[in-house]
């Protein structure tokens, strides 16, 4: 959660409602992970390809493709 907040972070600047609430996302949980851990945990165990025998990366992947809906971002 916090690496796909330090990446959303740095991505380009654009002018869009999508960047705003992502890059908003991103410094709240910078600034208080304890309190975002709960959420990105939630939809991490609900995924049903996650398990015991899953990777970083996979769950790395999982939150990097929930960060959108976290954020209520619009898709883009």
């Amino acid at each position: 959660m916090v690496s796909a907040a330090k990446d959303v972070a740095f991505e380009t600047v654009e002018d869009t409602e999508r960047y705003r609430l992502r890059r908003a996302l991103a410094i709240n949980v910078l600034g208080d992970p304890d309190h975002y851990a709960v959420r990105f945990a939630w939809l991490v165990v609900a995924n049903p390809a996650i398990g015991y025998t899953s990777t970083d990366g996979d769950i790395q992947f999982t939150v990097n493709s929930s960060w959108d809906a976290v954020a209520g971002a619009p898709a883009p």
